[in-house]
């Protein structure tokens, strides 16, 4: 917990790491015994102090892994794959940012500098649909370890999701889709991005490498930087 205040030093979060590690080892990961905290520049409003707290370097555990088996609807989609868990790693959260009309932008820094846990997976799903239907599966794990409540619309669990369009395996920018705020729009905003993707490359144009925002009520991501 850090709230930027002068003379206020963070102090580590025990039921945070109690959280990580139970998460860790439901998910095959392994579990480094010594992990380090990390100072990242971050020059946005959601943080006041100018850094966030992370695990940049050695976060508590990597190389772990999910099977996801489901019933495949439309094309790409697969029966069985796994998710490659390549970490997980303790940070402070970030203000809750509100999106008002027009070009109002609210803040809520309530949960802002809180123990966070965050897990980072491998690019190892193909379709909007089997992106829902891991997250589904985690939510379950992460209910039934009794780490968080999932409350996607609360703001207790999030999901930002790293949609690249390429061909063969070649490199290509990395598009981060923000504000999924529930299970059901997560295959929505990622099969909205892909196609999206897909369109600007048969115009012979240049996907951006940039942070976008969902629309819930449009079914459309937007660029916020």
């Amino acid at each position: 917990l850090d709230i930027a205040l002068p003379g206020v030093l963070p102090q580590l979060n025990r039921s945070c790491v109690e959280c990580g590690l139970l998460t860790a080892l439901a998910t095959q990961c392994r579990v480094n015994p010594v992990s380090y905290f990390d100072r990242k520049h971050y020059f946005y409003p959601d943080l006041p102090a100018g850094y966030q707290i992370t695990q940049q370097r050695v976060p508590l555990a990597e190389n772990g892994n999910m099977s996801i088996r489901m019933q495949p609807k439309g094309e790409g989609s697969r029966e069985f794959f796994k998710v490659e868990i390549t970490r997980i790693q303790l940070e402070q959260d970030s203000a809750k940012m509100l999106i008002g009309d027009g070009d109002v932008t609210l803040l809520d820094y309530n949960r802002a500098g809180v123990g966070l846990m965050e897990i980072v997976t491998a690019p190892d799903m193909n379709t909007g649909q089997e992106a829902a239907v891991f997250i589904k599966e985690l939510l379950l794990l992460l209910k039934t370890l009794q780490v968080c409540d999932c409350k996607m619309e609360d703001g207790s669990l999030r999901v930002d999701a790293n949609v690249s369009v390429h061909r063969n395996g070649d490199p290509a920018p990395r598009v981060e889709v923000k504000n999924i705020s529930g299970t059901k729009f997560i295959n929505k905003a990622v099969s909205y991005e892909i196609n999206r993707q897909t369109q600007v490359y048969k115009r012979g144009e240049v996907v951006q490498e940039e942070t976008r925002m969902f629309d819930n009520r449009q079914s459309v991501t937007y660029p916020i930087r």
